[in-house]
């Protein structure tokens, strides 16, 4: 691994980046991550991060949360494969020949020789090896002494297709935590109410709430990252459960479990007897709707731990956040309406 002076690298990144733009990449295989920051950023370093777990996708039935990107160390632009990308190095090797002469460090002329000679390698006939270029250079919003860190690693890496790069930088673990936490997809609760059919008047409706479990013995959630050697595991644990109402009725949340789980029996009740988790109607109604929210903490541990627990994911409202589950359609009618049918 050569180190690089920030000074060489600023006079690539800022004199040298118009030229460098103008090179195309036929090899477009790479997706920013959704809030990359920086000059060019048509690549990062995230894409090299591999989850585990609960990983989620955005959008679908169950959703996804996750806080605002921030962005890791060094941006990675996409420069080509192995033969569009090989030939722009070579094109642009004349270039700071021609045009960039030293002061540039000595440092950054070897790392793009060494690059030139891996480039020709590539483009010879006889070579089966597939890959993508990568250009790095620091996020345009980088500190110095960030920038300093992303001008350890070559300027150019060739990645051979399916590897990860060579050089991988050592990232903060809350940097992961927050890319993992992004990936995690935390279920909306699916709501089991009680009497299922039809709702009374002054009567009780029971509501639990379950999700699809990871581990057999716990309710919450988890997922980790793993970039290089680096793995940061990011849990989620149910806290509690708010129960809301859209119709004639009073809610009831103060003993809501957690526990995702359902009786066999609902509980024995009586007329106006409020139930320890549900709705108490007041009316009749042709639609009511009952809500669940879970209100979830996400901490994370670097390595993998067993359990949940931890430091607060960045990003997050101390750690809080919620989903919500709807059951809906809920007819409830009165018992004078049940007597003269």
């Amino acid at each position: 691994m050569k180190h690089r002076i920030v000074v060489g690298t600023a006079i690539l990144a800022a004199g040298l980046l118009a030229q460098l733009a103008l090179v195309p990449s036929s090899s477009a295989s790479s997706t920013p991550p959704a809030n990359c920051n920086g000059p060019s950023c048509t690549a990062a370093l995230a894409q090299f991060i591999k989850y585990y777990g609960d990983v989620g996708q955005n959008g679908g039935d169950l959703g996804t949360l996750g806080t605002a990107s921030t962005p890791l160390l060094c941006l990675w632009e996409d420069y080509g494969n192995q033969k569009s990308g090989s030939q722009a190095i070579i094109d642009i090797s004349r270039i700071l020949h021609n045009v960039y002469e030293p002061p540039y460090s000595e440092e950054m002329q070897q790392e793009i020789k060494n690059a030139v000679n891996l480039a020709y390698q590539l483009l010879d006939g006889d070579n089966k090896e597939t890959g993508t270029w990568y250009f790095i250079y620091p996020n345009g919003s980088d500190t110095t002494q960030q920038a300093d860190t992303c001008a350890q690693y070559d300027l150019f890496q060739f990645v051979q297709t399916g590897a990860a790069p060579a050089e991988l930088p050592a990232v903060p673990p809350a940097f992961l935590a927050v890319y993992a936490f992004n990936h995690m997809l935390l279920p909306k609760p699916k709501l089991v109410i009680s009497p299922a059919v039809q709702s009374v008047v002054n009567l009780a409706t029971f509501v639990w709430t379950t999700w699809p479990r990871q581990l057999a013995d716990t309710a919450a959630q988890y997922i980790y990252a793993v970039l290089g050697d680096q793995v940061v595991t990011v849990w989620a644990q149910p806290q509690s459960v708010k129960v809301t109402v859209t119709g004639p009725g009073l809610s009831y949340s103060d003993s809501c479990s957690v526990s995702d789980s359902v009786p066999a029996k609902a509980p024995v009740t009586g007329a106006g007897v409020p139930p320890n988790c549900g709705v108490l109607w007041t009316g009749t109604d042709q639609d009511a709707t009952i809500s669940a929210t879970i209100t979830w903490r996400v901490t994370y541990y670097t390595g993998l731990p067993h359990g949940p627990g931890g430091t607060v994911v960045p990003g997050t409202a101390n750690g809080f956040v919620y989903t919500t589950g709807v059951h809906g359609d809920i007819r409830v009618i009165s018992i004078q309406s049940i007597n003269t049918g």
